[in-house]
């Protein structure tokens, strides 16, 4: 099952040396990289020895971080210049608040009037962004060395790599936010913009240092904190983490947030920390005690099958190293807060229970191809997908499990001999998460996911569903990327849907 509590991200690795990995374009990179490297040395932010893994309890996102625009500043007076509103990457990720605006100096106020950085804060706070750096370009050709006109500059462009990170487009948001930290290094929401640029193209070292320089430049802001350690985490990096959380605790404003998730991953931090690990070249197996191992071996085989086999189903095969955690019976409830129905969950990492005795193969095949689905369905998706096409989806590609595709998704197609009408949730009530479900409510969720999955699959193909996938990754609105994809209305689909429920 997909697990969906709060949103907090996949990307990390350990911060070497940043002068070389930044490809030489930012001098400042480096040095505010370096400043931060002091600081956690002399906190003894670093440890000794591979650290343990542990989920905070949350839900991946593509990812993505919190995208502000900066103020744009007015050289020809001295009023306060007006604010676009807010955009982000991903809507569901808190932005940071917006950097402090560039004030004109006397001296720069005594100039004549910039007709086109006026014109450029105009375009700007239209959403017409391309125009304005026209505006801003042509400004700082007359005042090359204005520091407010680069300031607005960088802004703008800035803003163009944030719709670019909204489109998915990597390549494009990274050459953005690196011009916009040449026009203006002082700013860490471009720094952290081009993280996500280098998530986006599974750059992970690139989006950690990244990251790292814009708590370098910014220290007092605990979403980059958070953003920083929940990179690292995703990385199997929770001691890092831990110390990145602990040092915001300290300098951030406020740390409230920060001190929920340290608390979070300090226990996970210590139930995980004796646990061994194992791995192929797609998974990272963590499980506890040498008994176990034997299990391990046998899930990453099934798990190596399923990234085959769904793969093949869907055309798509995630680039980057898959976590997996085992655990007992109780520590995965404890660990989860999942209900009792549930058998697995993908949060960003696959987690299991296991008991002591060794796993019916066949059973635990069909959990393991369910939540590797979800992770094909996050990646693509940008976790953007209903929680009934999620699910519905992880059930429909149980049956690759078998071998007999065709005649295990007619088995499951009416449980009971037929789907209850008259008890049917409407689809879009079906959208949020299923953990708040009895066991009761569950199956008939389950149920309506898979039969109305099966309906799109048997009439437009995998090819058209990975196509609706990859609409909602650019962020789209579910209606229209539906539309978009089977050339049908979501209501009209859902009306054609019931009335085979029916028969």
């Amino acid at each position: 099952m997909r697990f969906n509590p709060m949103n907090p991200m996949r990307f990390g690795t350990r911060l070497s040396s940043m002068a070389g990995r930044l490809d030489g374009w930012s001098i400042a990179l480096v040095i505010a990289a370096a400043l931060l490297l002091i600081g956690l040395v002399r906190m003894g932010m670093r440890t000794a020895g591979p650290p343990p893994d542990g989920p905070p309890a949350r839900a991946t996102s593509t990812p993505s971080f919190p995208s502000p625009n900066p103020k744009i500043a007015n050289i020809d007076d001295h009023a306060s210049p007006t604010e676009e509103p807010r955009r982000q990457a991903v809507a569901s990720f808190p932005a940071i608040p917006p950097p402090t605006p560039l004030q004109s100096t006397p001296a720069q106020a005594a100039q004549p009037p910039s007709a086109d950085n006026s014109a450029g804060i105009a375009a700007y706070e239209a959403g017409r962004y391309r125009d304005a750096i026209d505006h801003f370009e042509h400004a700082r050709a007359e005042r090359p060395d204005n520091p407010v006109i680069r300031h607005n500059l960088a802004a703008a462009t800035a803003a163009v790599g944030w719709a670019a990170i909204e489109s998915r487009d990597a390549t494009d948001a990274i050459r953005q936010f690196r011009s916009a930290i040449e026009f203006d290094r002082t700013e860490a929401s471009f720094y952290a913009g081009l993280a996500a640029g280098y998530q986006l193209r599974h750059e992970s070292q690139r989006a950690v240092e990244a990251l790292r320089a814009a708590v370098a430049i910014d220290p007092t802001r605990a979403e980059l904190y958070e953003q920083l350690a929940e990179l690292l985490y995703e990385h199997n990096q929770l001691q890092e983490a831990v110390a990145v959380l602990t040092m915001g605790i300290q300098r951030a404003h406020p740390p409230d947030h920060l001190s929920l998730l340290l608390a979070r991953m300090t226990r996970e931090q210590s139930l995980q920390g004796h646990f061994q690990q194992t791995g192929t070249r797609h998974f990272l197996i963590q499980f506890e005690g040498g008994e176990n191992r034997d299990v391990a071996y046998q899930v990453l085989d099934l798990l190596e099958l399923a990234y085959r086999d769904v793969g093949q189903a869907l055309s798509f095969y995630p680039e980057e190293e898959i976590a997996v955690i085992l655990y007992n019976n109780e520590q995965f409830r404890d660990m989860t807060q999942t209900p009792s129905w549930t058998k697995g969950i993908y949060d960003g990492k696959i987690r299991l229970p296991v008991g002591g005795s060794a796993p019916d193969r066949h059973l635990l095949a069909k959990v393991l191809y369910h939540e590797y689905t979800h992770v094909i369905v996050h990646e693509l998706s940008a976790d953007h997908a209903p929680t009934w096409l999620n699910e519905g989806l992880a059930v429909y590609c149980e049956g690759l499990a078998s071998g007999n595709l065709e005649g295990y998704q007619e088995a499951l197609k009416r449980p009971s001999g037929h789907l209850p009408r008259e008890r049917l949730l409407p689809l879009s009530a079906l959208h949020g998460s299923f953990l708040g479900y009895t066991n009761e409510q569950a199956a008939l969720a389950y149920a309506e996911s898979f039969d109305a999955t099966r309906y799109l699959v048997d009439h437009y193909g995998l090819f058209r569903m990975k196509e609706l996938l990859q609409l909602l990754g650019t962020n789209r609105p579910f209606d229209r990327a539906f539309e978009d994809a089977f050339f049908l209305s979501y209501p009209e689909f859902e009306r054609l849907w019931q009335e085979t429920v029916a028969s």
